[in-house]
């Protein structure tokens, strides 16, 4: 399947695995961690009726997203710096 061609593609083609885990990492962790339990909170919260967040809350909620979307930019030029070094066989 297309998983396993590549996943032997990348094995392959890098050296240092730790490289693709971090590429890997900086593309989901900001999503799973600071963007996913914001914006499904609010959904839950609208569909059972609750309370929805006052405009304090979501001044922080938006302060974390643009923290999420920062270390989502620079996490992923980094490992995508460094993945790019390691194909060309430069050293990091």
């Amino acid at each position: 399947t297309a998983l396993v061609a590549t996943t032997i593609v990348l094995a392959l083609v890098v050296d240092n695995f730790g490289i693709v885990f971090g590429l890997i990492s900086s593309l989901c962790t900001p999503g799973i961690c600071m963007v996913i339990p914001i914006v499904f909170g609010d959904i839950i919260r609208a569909k059972i009726g609750a309370k929805r967040s006052g405009p304090v809350r979501w001044f922080f909620h938006a302060l974390i997203l643009l923290l999420a979307l920062f270390t989502l930019v620079i996490g992923f030029a980094d490992s995508f710096l460094a993945l790019i070094k390691s194909m060309t066989g430069q050293r990091t």
